[in-house]
């Protein structure tokens, strides 16, 4: 087996146990991995057929002082509580921030990106401003036990990110890994309940009123809620789109780097938030027919999450296809 095929069943297994442990897909633990081992295998046959990279720079990192090892040390120690309250978080719904689980590893396979493609030969030394990031970091993990909001901990996680980066790597290299920090924001869990403050449920209501006209419904909004011949249904922070617009948005930035021109990457970014809303309006559209047609208690079927992964999937793939297809695929082989 060569080294190749090796790091492409690597990644491959790593994404699969990822998708199998993720809350994409059902609890139990049979379709879980199922849909992990189907995962696994379409990465690895689309990394087998991608160009060889054998000629491809790597990346020579420094060998850090004894300061660093000790500093890491205590990072893992000190944020160990606050990975486990993050992975809580991640998995707890589909509705509820469960991109966060996969940003951790789009960071670590960017970031192998950047590096080695990195053309400049020998090390880098470390660059003091690594502490001034740290000490930020290290200083809202402090107020968070405190208070215990673990939102703070989380942002002095992803805040002292590129301080590592600094003292491991040095400045040169943590600019070059500026987009994969930039993702790591996105780590942060972000309760539904600020769809309310930004009026994502009277956005989705307002949108799907003159829908259901057009469709020849008798409908009446009143505030978050539609009232239909069958029934009142009440648009929840769960079904206001929140959780896809902040995954569009991560989506975005990351496509976006990787468009062949400005006008194609500010068109990607600038397309993120209309398209995530707009999916989210036919997705409550077509379960408000759905269950018109056959009752409320079809929200408590698998079809209901359903709806929520195929907006999400149908966003992703509309980002895709604006950002260039064939350039992204190039660019993360």
């Amino acid at each position: 087996m060569t080294r190749a095929t090796r790091n492409n069943l690597g990644l491959a297994l790593l994404i699969g146990a990822l998708v199998a442990v993720s809350p994409f897909t059902p609890n139990e633990w049979g379709p879980s991995v199922l849909a992990g081992a189907v995962v696994a295998t379409g990465v690895f046959l689309w990394r087998r057929g991608q160009p060889s990279q054998a000629g491809a720079p790597s990346a020579r990192v420094a060998m850090p002082s004894l300061a660093v090892w000790i500093t890491a040390a205590l990072f893992v120690a000190l944020f160990a509580p606050t990975v486990a309250w993050l992975y809580r978080s991640w998995t707890t719904s589909i509705w509820i921030n469960a991109h966060g689980i996969f940003v951790p590893f789009v960071m670590g396979y960017l970031g192998w990106l950047a590096l080695r493609r990195d053309p400049a030969a020998g090390a880098e030394e470390s660059s003091a401003w690594g502490f001034a990031f740290l000490g930020a970091g290290l200083g809202l993990t402090v107020l968070d036990s405190a208070i215990h909001t673990r939102y703070l901990a989380a942002a002095g996680l992803v805040l002292c990110l590129p301080g590592l980066s600094l003292l491991w790597l040095g400045p040169r290299r943590t600019r070059a890994l500026a987009v994969p920090l930039l993702v790591g924001l996105f780590m942060i869990p972000i309760p539904n309940a600020v769809a309310t403050q930004l009026y994502l449920r009277s956005l989705t209501t307002a949108a799907v009123e003159p829908l259901l006209f057009l469709l020849g419904y008798s409908a009446f909004r009143r505030g978050t809620a539609m009232e239909l011949a069958s029934g009142t249904f009440v648009i929840s922070d769960a079904c206001s789109g929140f959780a896809t617009l902040y995954a569009a948005i991560a989506v975005a930035i990351v496509l976006g780097f990787y468009a062949p021109s400005v006008p194609r990457r500010v068109t990607v970014l600038v397309a993120a938030v209309p398209l995530a809303l707009a999916c989210n309006a036919v997705r409550v559209l077509l379960l408000l027919l759905l269950v018109d047609r056959f009752g409320s208690g079809l929200l408590d079927t698998p079809i209901h999450e359903a709806s929520g992964l195929a907006t999400f999937w149908a966003v992703l793939i509309l980002l895709f296809l604006i950002a260039d297809p064939g350039r992204v695929r190039r660019a993360a082989a």
